[in-house]
C-alpha cells in the first residue's frame, strides 16, 4: 500500500471520522451529498445525490452576493491565498490552519446556507519551502529560482517527490477538514496548480524581453533521466541514435540548454532525424505536471471515496497569447489527463483574444475533445460588463468592434452568447467576476434569471453536436517547435477568434489521435490547424475516414512535415498533394488568382489572406497587444507544385501556387500555404462539402440538435437556414419566429444574441 494511502487513513482516524470512510460523509455532521458526472443523452451531465442538476454556475470572485442575489445554486469560489499563487491553510511541513479559509465559506453559506460550492484548492507551499527545501525547487538554466520574486521567491519543482508527497497529505488534511464541517455544500473539487492555478509551469510566462524556461534543478534533473530509460527501454543506443549522439548515456544526458533550446534545427523546427534531446524534453516536462496533477486528484478521489467530482483548469491548445508558451506550458500531456478516471470535469477560461464586443466565446481547451472522453467540460467566462469600474483603453479603428461593452444592451448581448456557447456545446459554465461590482446591476440580475430557468427547463433536451466540420489540433506537433513560437498566433487563435467563428457554421475542435483511433466521429469536412507530426500508421487511418464520406480536408502550412525526420514528401503523401519547400524566410501570405472555381466564386476579387495582412487590426483586439509585433519571417515555406491540382492562389514573395485543390480517390484535398484562412473562404470550402451553413451574414453560430444561438456583431436582416424543418422560439423574448419551416428571418441589433429553440 502507497505511503501516502496509510497516512490518510491513519489521518481519517486521528480527526474521528470513522464514519468518513463508510457510505455517508463525515458521520459527525452527517454529511452525505454525492455528485458525479453521468452520461445522459449521450453527453456527460452533472449529478448531484443522484439527480440530473444544470452546470451553469456563477463566481464572483470580489462579491458573491451578486451571485446569490441572481439565485445560482451552485457558486464557485477561490480560497484565500497569499502572494503569489501560495495556499494559505498550508503554514509548514504537515502544518495547516484552517481559519481563513472557513471565513470565506462561512461568508457563502450566510448568504445562503444551502448553497453548493465548488473551490479551488491549490496545494502550494508558501515561502517556507524555500527555507524548508531549498534543494527541491525550480530552477532556470543559471542556477537561480523559477520565476521568483519578493512575493514568492521560489517555487516548488514538479519533479520533488518531497513536494509530492508533502502535497498529498495537506490536500487529504484539507478534504477531510472540508467534508467533516462543510460535506453537504461541497459539490467537489477544483484542483489548481502551477502558474496562476492553472497547471502552468511556473516561468510560462514572459516579462519584457525575458523569457525564463524550466526546470534545472536536481530533481528534474534525475527524473528526465529515469523518464528517458523508460521512453528508451533502457536501452542507451536508442537514446544514442534518437538525439545523434554517440557518446551520450542515461547517466550523462542533460537537460537542454535554454540556448538550445530556442534555436530550431531546421528552419523553425527542431528535426527529430537530427537530434531529439529538445522535443524530449519538452514531452518530459508536460508528463511531468500532467503526472502531478492524476497524482492529486487520485488523492482527493481517494479522500472522498470517489463521491465528489474533481477537476482542473486544463488542455489550453488553443492558448497562444505572447504571454505563455505552448511546449513547456505543461497542458500537452492532455491525452493523459483525458483518460484519467479521477478527472470528471476540465475547465478553462474562454480565449481572451477578440473576445469584446462584435467577438466571440471559445474556449482556450477543447471541449468537444473533453466531451469526448466522457469528462463534463467548463466554460469559464470572465465576461467584462458595462459596469467596469476601469475600462481597459483598447484603441479604436472601429469603436463597435473593438471595446468593451458601453450599456447593458452590449453587456446583454455578450452574457446570451457565452452562455449559449455552453448550452449548445452540452457542457457547463460559470460567469467569472474578477473586479468588484461587474454584476451589481437588477438587470443582470434579472437576466442571469432567466438564463437559470432556460437552463433548468433545457436539462432534459438533446444536446448532441450537429457540427458538419471538425477543426483539428494535436499536441505532440508543439513539441518540435522553440519556447514562443510566433508562428502559432496566427495559426491558432487568430485563425479561430477572427474567421473560424465567423464560418456561419459551428463546428467541433477534436484532438488528432482521437481521429486516428477512430474514437471520433465522422465529420464533412476537416481544418487541420497544427498537424505537423503525422505517422504513416495515422495517415492511413485519417485517409480511411475521409474516404467513409467523401469528406473534405483543409490543410495548413506544413501537414504532416514530421516523422521521424523532417520530409515534405510526407506532407505530399499526406495530402495527395505533390508538394515542395524553400528555407528563405518571409511572411505566409495566399494571393487568390482564380475566381472560377467553386470555393472562390463567392468571394471578392482580390482577397488574400495571411500573416501579414491586418496586423494592426487583429493587434487591438489581442489579448496582450503584442501580436506579431516585430512581423514574422518564417522558414521553410511551402506551396503547391502538382500539375494534376487546381490552383486558387499564389504564395507572395516565392510566387508559387499557395491554395490549392485536388480530387482524391474518394475524398477531396485542399492545401494552403498560408493559416488566417477567411471565413468566406471557409464558408464555400463548407458549403461545397455539403456542411449546413446557416448564417451567410459573418455572425458567430452556436447550435445543437435542440438550440440554436446567433450573434450579430453588426445590425441587418438575417436569412437563416436549418437543417431541417424545425418549430423556432425565441426564449427570452418567449415568441414564436417560425412554425416548421427550414428558413426563417431575423433582424439583428449590432451585438445582439438570440437564443433559440428547435422543436
Amino acid at each position: 500500500m502507497a505511503v501516502w494511502k496509510i497516512k490518510y487513513r491513519m489521518l481519517a482516524a486521528l480527526c474521528g471520522l470513522c464514519g468518513f470512510a463508510l457510505a455517508a460523509f463525515g458521520a459527525s455532521s452527517g454529511a452525505t451529498l454525492t455528485s458525479s458526472v453521468k452520461p445522459f443523452k449521450g453527453l456527460p451531465a452533472l449529478y448531484v445525490n443522484g439527480k440530473l442538476t444544470s452546470s451553469l454556475l456563477c463566481y464572483d470572485e470580489m462579491d458573491p452576493q451578486d451571485c446569490v442575489k441572481a439565485g445560482f445554486p451552485i457558486l464557485a469560489l477561490t480560497l484565500p491565498y497569499e502572494g503569489v499563487e501560495k495556499a494559505v491553510y498550508w503554514t509548514g511541513p504537515g502544518k495547516y490552519n484552517y481559519d481563513r479559509i472557513d471565513a470565506v465559506i462561512d461568508t457563502y453559506l450566510k448568504l445562503n446556507p444551502s448553497v453548493l460550492l465548488l473551490p479551488k484548492i491549490d496545494p502550494v507551499p508558501g515561502s517556507w519551502w524555500c527555507r524548508e527545501f531549498p534543494n527541491e525547487i525550480s530552477l532556470q538554466a543559471d542556477g537561480t529560482p523559477t520565476d521568483a520574486s519578493e512575493k514568492q521567491p521560489c517555487h516548488f519543482s514538479f519533479a520533488s517527490q518531497r513536494y509530492q508527497s508533502l502535497a498529498r497529505d495537506a490536500l487529504i488534511a484539507l478534504v477531510v477538514h472540508f467534508e467533516s464541517k462543510y460535506g453537504n455544500n461541497i459539490l467537489g473539487y477544483h484542483l489548481e496548480n502551477g502558474l496562476l492555478g492553472e497547471w502552468y509551469a511556473w516561468d510560462g510566462w514572459q516579462s519584457g524581453d525575458h523569457f525564463g524556461v524550466e526546470d534545472y534543478s536536481a530533481p528534474a534533473q534525475a527524473a528526465f533521466k529515469q523518464w528517458l530509460k523508460n521512453k528508451y527501454g533502457g536501452k542507451p543506443e536508442e537514446l544514442r541514435r534518437a538525439w545523434g549522439d554517440p557518446a551520450v548515456t542515461f547517466e550523462s544526458a542533460a537537460i537542454p540548454s535554454e540556448q538550445a533550446r530556442k534555436r530550431p534545427t531546421h528552419g523553425i523546427f527542431f528535426d527529430p532525424g537530427t537530434s531529439r534531446q529538445v522535443p524530449d524534453y519538452f514531452e518530459f516536462l508536460n508528463d511531468m505536471v500532467a503526472a502531478v496533477l492524476l497524482d492529486q486528484a487520485h488523492v482527493i478521489k481517494e479522500a472522498t471515496h470517489g463521491r465528489k467530482i474533481v477537476g482542473a483548469f486544463f488542455g489550453y491548445l488553443w492558448s497562444t497569447s505572447p504571454s505563455l508558451t505552448m511546449n513547456h506550458g505543461g497542458h500537452l500531456g492532455f491525452e493523459k489527463v483525458l483518460e484519467s478516471p479521477d478527472i470528471d470535469f476540465i475547465a478553462s477560461p474562454y480565449v481572451y483574444d477578440h473576445r469584446y464586443v462584435g467577438g466571440a466565446d471559445t474556449a482556450q481547451s477543447l471541449p468537444a475533445a473533453v466531451t469526448l472522453h466522457h469528462k463534463l467540460y467548463f466554460n469559464e467566462a470572465d465576461t467584462i460588463t458595462h459596469l467596469a469600474k476601469k475600462r481597459e483603453a483598447l484603441p479604436a479603428i472601429s469603436p463597435r468592434m473593438f471595446a468593451l461593452p458601453r450599456d447593458f444592451q452590449e453587456t446583454q448581448g455578450l452574457l446570451i452568447r457565452d452562455y449559449g456557447y455552453a448550452l449548445t456545446g452540452g457542457f457547463g459554465m460559470w460567469y467569472y467576476a474578477g473586479m468588484t461590482g461587474l454584476f451589481s446591476d437588477p438587470e443582470i440580475t434579472k437576466l442571469f434569471s432567466e438564463l437559470r430557468t432556460i437552463d433548468q427547463d433545457s436539462l432534459q433536451a438533446d444536446k448532441q453536436s450537429v457540427a458538419d466540420v471538425a477543426v483539428v489540433l494535436d499536441e505532440d506537433s508543439f513539441n518540435y517547435f522553440s519556447d514562443f513560437e510566433p508562428l502559432f498566433m496566427p495559426l491558432l487563435a487568430v485563425q479561430k477568434q477572427w474567421e473560424l467563428v465567423f464560418m456561419g457554421a459551428p463546428f467541433d475542435d477534436v484532438r488528432l489521435n482521437d481521429l486516428v483511433a477512430n474514437a471520433a466521429r465522422d465529420y464533412k469536412f476537416y481544418i487541420f490547424v497544427n498537424t505537423f507530426r503525422v505517422t504513416a500508421e495515422q495517415r492511413t487511418a485519417l485517409q480511411a475516414r475521409f474516404k467513409r464520406n467523401h469528406a473534405t480536408a483543409l490543410w495548413v502550412y506544413a501537414p504532416g512535415y514530421i516523422d521521424k525526420g523532417l520530409s515534405v514528401e510526407n506532407m505530399s503523401a499526406l495530402t495527395g498533394i505533390r508538394l515542395a519547400e524553400s528555407d528563405s524566410p518571409g511572411e505566409l501570405r495566399v494571393q487568390l488568382t482564380s475566381r472560377d472555381h467553386p470555393y472562390t466564386n463567392p468571394l471578392p476579387a482580390g482577397l488574400a489572406y495571411g500573416t501579414d495582412l491586418n496586423v494592426e487590426k487583429i493587434r487591438l483586439s489581442y489579448n496582450s497587444f503584442g501580436y506579431l509585433k516585430d512581423g514574422l519571417k518564417v522558414s521553410p515555406r511551402f506551396w503547391g507544385d502538382d500539375p494534376d491540382a487546381t490552383v486558387l492562389g499564389r504564395l507572395v514573395g516565392i510566387e508559387r501556387p499557395g491554395l490549392v485543390v485536388k480530387e482524391q480517390p474518394g475524398w477531396t484535398s485542399v492545401y494552403s500555404s498560408a493559416p488566417i484562412v477567411p471565413a468566406a473562404l471557409l464558408r464555400s470550402i463548407a458549403a461545397n462539402a455539403g456542411c449546413h451553413i446557416y448564417s451567410d451574414a459573418d455572425d458567430v453560430v452556436y447550435a445543437n440538435k435542440s438550440f440554436l444561438v446567433i450573434y450579430a456583431p453588426t445590425a441587418g436582416a438575417r436569412t437563416i437556414r436549418l437543417p431541417q424543418p424545425a418549430r423556432v422560439i425565441d426564449l427570452l423574448e418567449k415568441k414564436t419566429l417560425s412554425t416548421g419551416g427550414k428558413e426563417f428571418s431575423l433582424k439583428m441589433s449590432a451585438d445582439e444574441a438570440k437564443l433559440l429553440e428547435l422543436k
